[in-house]
């Protein structure tokens, strides 16, 4: 075949690379957003929702929201935001493009390093359009995957352009080996996963780079056979460790942005770690060798695919057989790496780059997920089809090809109707529950969606399952009490959400529900112990301050609320809420002056807090000490406040009443003190009610409301 015919035929591969995954996919741009780590990453995430900023940028950077930190990734969402707004098709399009992006990429890269063009075509067909990659590229909080791949593909592309101008021996001429390093380190940006990619170029250095056996040199010696000698050539052992040294020294760039990844995505992800105490190293060892297996098993046979895997406790006997295949199989792809190196290098790449999610450091409640084989099934890919090809050279049978067009054209059928369940969180995790009926995560993100959508009753059903599935997952627990309550079954709450915090101690909102519990029993004691709690857990966190003072002010305990809502202030100033709690607490105490400042900050802050705007009037208005005292602002404040609670808030209308008098105006004051008597009545405050009518007869005397010296109460009582 000629060059210019097999540049042709690739055109061609890629365009029908193109098409096959647009096909594939065709039912993604119905799809919505998920109720799963979507409102984190673009729904319900303020900074992302923005659009391309400044402020966005610097939060990228700076972040370690959702346990992660890929700033890239986050400047991806915002892009969309910015193109489409929050239409969902737009953020899916993006995905889809960079996953058709990659797979062309990876056929052109593949017949670059190997000169084969259409085992390079088969193996770009399979990553194409295997349904265990629908995960990463219909989820758009999987963004991530997709966009990683592509700079992991092309900082390979770079790195064998490199070795292939220079062969890596030419000081003079380091620009691909700069781009590959600089291609790496934007592709880190994106996801941490791409840490092993040093140990792949070194698994490429061997084939097909062939650059462990470029510089050996051999040995000449006789060998007897019979009655005479001959002689045969070996290879020098000290060769290898020439080629080596120099091809791992060269690496050293890569491996470190590696640890320097490593390192920022501990420091990202520490709280999302799951602990020894809770799962031993010895039970997360038992599962590794089970999770390679599984792995290989769903590639292999995509059936039973779902949202996430639950643990499994394995028989030892199933432990020690996954054990031996592993070491089986390793053994036999080392044994043929003269022979035949794709296998090796296929097989290692994939074991390889599956290490850093394979569950030896555990994050979040999955044994597996089919996202993590985005990158690592290249190489089982690439070992198959390779050892195909290399059957077909042989026996010059046409099985592998027949075989190949089958399991690429099964995978196109199978990735279509994957990708229909992403329709939305309902099918989502419908399907994963028919997929398996043990796995308890997806009654929880039904219980979610349900919830969302009104359903209480079939929330908590979900929940219920959740719970019965896996007693020790602590989040159902806590939706589970949280719902009891709303529904005041506060004994069956409180069991759920008490388990809840036995599970997990440093779990925030269960601690912060379990203690709202208590205090719906009435034990005032043991919930200030849960707030308190949260706030030793939470040390500088604003919702631990501002809840443990709330309840404290609530339960008539002003004076220690104080430190806590005066530290919930200190470490957000701008929320409206927080100064309007700690006013009420400093004018609980006595302390005017303090109390003012405070109300008027909430008004600056939130122009339709009509709340804040009434206390501060009342104080105003009714003071004892005129220097309090302002009758012009108070009447302005109290009319925006009864305009904003569109003049059916009976104690609004009735400090308006009382800013008229102070201000002299008492018509107006008895006119408003009368209305605010007559709305009482129509809600049927009958005690309101008589307060009112007080008040209106001390206005019709000529004379301001003034309330009593040393007032405990809230202003506007």
């Amino acid at each position: 075949m000629d060059d210019k015919q097999s540049k042709r035929q690739s055109w061609l591969i890629c365009l029908g690379l193109a098409l096959a995954i647009l096909g594939a996919y065709s039912s993604i741009w119905r799809a919505e957003f998920i109720s799963y780590d979507d409102p984190d990453y673009v729904t319900a995430n303020p900074h992302v929702q923005a659009g391309l900023t400044g402020d966005g940028f610097v939060w990228a950077f700076t972040t370690f929201h959702a346990s992660n930190w890929h700033p890239l990734t986050w400047i991806s969402h915002m892009l969309d935001v910015q193109l489409y707004g929050m239409n969902p098709a737009g953020h899916h399009l993006t995905s889809v493009a960079l996953h058709i992006a990659n797979s062309i990429l990876l056929f052109l890269l593949l017949q670059r390093l190997t000169k084969a063009q259409w085992p390079s075509a088969v193996v770009a067909a399979l990553f194409a359009l295997h349904p265990m990659h629908v995960e990463s590229v219909a989820w758009v909080s999987e963004r991530k995957d997709v966009l990683s791949t592509l700079f992991w593909l092309l900082s390979i592309w770079a790195y064998t352009r490199w070795v292939e101008s220079s062969g890596g021996k030419k000081v003079e001429d380091k620009t691909f080996y700069v781009l590959s390093i600089l291609l790496f380190a934007v592709g880190l940006l994106a996801k941490p996963m791409l840490v092993t990619l040093p140990f792949v170029l070194l698994l490429l250095d061997w084939w097909p780079l062939k650059r462990f056996g470029r510089n050996i040199h051999h040995e000449e010696h006789e060998v007897h056979e019979g009655k005479g000698t001959k002689k045969v050539l070996t290879p020098s052992c000290s060769s290898w460790w020439q080629d080596g040294v120099p091809l791992v020294v060269e690496k050293i760039p890569f491996f470190i942005l590696s640890a320097a990844s490593c390192l920022i995505t501990f420091c990202a992800q520490h709280q999302a770690v799951v602990s020894l105490a809770k799962m031993s190293f010895g039970k997360r060892l038992s599962y590794v060798p089970m999770a390679f297996v599984r792995y290989v098993a769903k590639l292999f046979w995509p059936a039973h695919l779902s949202m996430g895997y639950p643990f499994v406790k394995w028989p030892v006997w199933t432990v020690a057989g996954a054990v031996v295949l592993l070491l089986l199989l390793t053994a036999l792809a080392v044994w043929r790496i003269r022979g035949e190196p794709w296998l090796a290098v296929g097989w290692l790449w994939f074991l390889v780059t599956l290490m850093p999610v394979i569950g030896i450091v555990q994050v979040g409640i999955q044994s597996m997920a089919n996202r993590y084989t985005y990158i690592p099934s290249i190489g089982l890919f690439i070992a198959v089809v390779w050892a195909g090809r290399e059957w077909q050279i042989r026996r010059g049978a046409r099985t592998p090809a027949i075989l190949s067009g089958l399991a690429a054209s099964l995978c196109l059928g199978l990735t279509a109707r994957e990708a229909t369940y992403w329709k939305n969180t309902e099918t989502l995790f419908s399907h994963a529950i028919q997929s398996l009926p043990n796995n308890f995560y997806p009654y929880y993100a039904l219980a979610e969606y349900e919830e969302l959508h009104g359903h209480t009753n079939a929330a908590i059903s979900y929940l219920e399952s959740s719970v019965r599935l896996e007693p020790n997952f602590a989040s159902s627990r806590n939706k589970l009490g949280q719902m009891l309550l709303q529904e005041d079954r506060i004994d069956d709450a409180l069991a759920q959400l008490r388990r809840a915090v036995m599970i997990d101690s440093n779990f925030p909102a269960a601690i912060y529900n379990y203690g709202y519990a208590l205090l719906a029993r009435g034990q005032l004691g043991e919930a200030l112990d849960q707030f308190q709690a949260l706030v030793n857990l939470q040390p500088r966190e604003y919702a631990a301050e501002f809840n443990m003072g709330s309840v404290l002010l609530h339960n008539g305990l002003a004076r220690e609320s104080i430190p806590y809502l005066d530290k919930a202030v200190e470490i957000d100033p701008s929320r409206a809420q927080a100064h309007y709690m700690l006013a009420n607490a400093l004018f609980r105490n006595g302390r005017i002056a303090d109390a003012i400042h405070h109300y008027e900050r909430a008004v600056q802050l939130d122009p339709n807090d009509f709340q804040s705007r009434n206390d501060l009037a009342w104080i105003l208005a009714c003071q004892p000490n005129p220097s309090f005292r302002n009758g012009a602002k108070a009447v302005s404040l109290a009319a925006d406040a009864d305009q904003l609670s569109h003049g059916q808030n009976p104690v609004i209308i009735g400090t308006l009443a009382a800013g008229y008098a102070e201000a002299g105006k008492f018509t107006e004051a008895v006119a408003t003190a009368n209305r605010a008597r007559q709305v009482a009545l129509a809600q049927t405050n009958s005690a309101l009610a008589e307060i009112m009518e007080k008040r209106l007869r001390v206005y019709q005397a000529g004379q301001p409301w003034r309330d009593p010296p040393n007032q405990a109460e809230a202003p506007s009582k």
